[in-house]
């Protein structure tokens, strides 16, 4: 009787730190923001490059990620650590390279982390003006996000899971009344003319598609997950625990178990440890 309590502690510990199926797919496609994408990411494509042609982008990036998509997901079947596109371009290419990748990748994630943050208080701000004329310094609302997010990272891993589902959930009910709305209600009319190549391929199409991948950013985040367990229980149903937090620098993320998840003795968890 005296071990029942720490059993049990230690049993709901896990369960927290448990990651499912569902909980993966809802924080691959919050990265991909498809909201954002809609509202912010469109919109400023037509407006900075003025192509008509941006829908036809999309089909043309769509085949390049496609054929992209079967080298690394090859390739994460060999590579499981949490440095995303640092890892693969380092065994792929080298590691210089792949540190130069890194260093790259990290100013552009924090420049677009900054753009959107600016675009997030600004929009709360103007709605709340726009509703209640109260005209409200948009970094207030900034730093009132920067805390919620603060706070869900360092607590259960299931309730930022359950926040980002009911928000994903939000996101696709608006982009989707966005959609019927446009389709009923068409400003000019409906044409293929944007979905031609002569309307993509012109001056600014750069610009376009440097817009239209933006949402790959999850991507990276996809096989980020590869470093713990999360990925082993989707592709065996086995359950596999998170690993426990360890401040440690350079992350390593190197199994303990000598078999994949699936082949391991029922007796292991099959964890693996930073």
């Amino acid at each position: 009787m005296a071990t029942s309590g720490p059993t049990t502690s230690t049993t709901r510990t896990a369960a927290h730190r448990r990651l499912g199926v569902l909980a993966v797919a809802f924080m691959i496609i919050a990265a991909s923001a498809p909201l954002t994408v809609v509202a912010g990411g469109v919109t400023s494509a037509y407006s900075v490059t003025h192509v008509d042609g941006i829908p036809f982008g999309y089909i043309v990036l769509a085949a390049a990620l496609a054929i992209f998509a079967i080298g690394y997901a090859a390739m994460s079947r060999f590579i499981t650590n949490a440095g995303a596109f640092y890892s693969y371009v380092s065994q792929g290419i080298g590691r210089p390279t792949g540190v130069g990748a890194s260093v790259l990748a990290l100013i552009a994630y924090n420049a677009m982390q900054i753009g959107i943050w600016g675009m997030f208080g600004f929009q709360i701000s103007s709605f709340i003006e726009s509703k209640t004329g109260w005209a409200s310094p948009w970094w207030v609302w900034v730093i009132l996000g920067i805390v919620v997010v603060g706070i869900l990272g360092v607590n259960r891993v299931d309730l930022s899971a359950k926040v980002l589902g009911v928000l994903v959930a939000l996101e696709f009910l608006a982009v989707i009344v966005f959609d019927v709305v446009a389709f009923v209600n068409p400003a000019e009319g409906f044409t293929v003319a944007p979905m031609t190549p002569s309307a993509l391929f012109v001056p600014g199409v750069g610009a376009v598609l440097a817009f239209g991948i933006i949402p790959a950013i999850a991507w990276s985040f996809v096989f980020c997950l590869s470093s713990v367990p999360v990925l082993a229980r989707m592709r065996s149903g086995r359950d596999c625990r998170m690993p426990p937090r360890r401040h440690r620098w350079p992350p390593r993320a190197l199994s303990r178990c000598p078999l994949p998840c699936r082949d391991a003795p029922a007796s292991s968890n099959c964890s693996m440890h930073v």
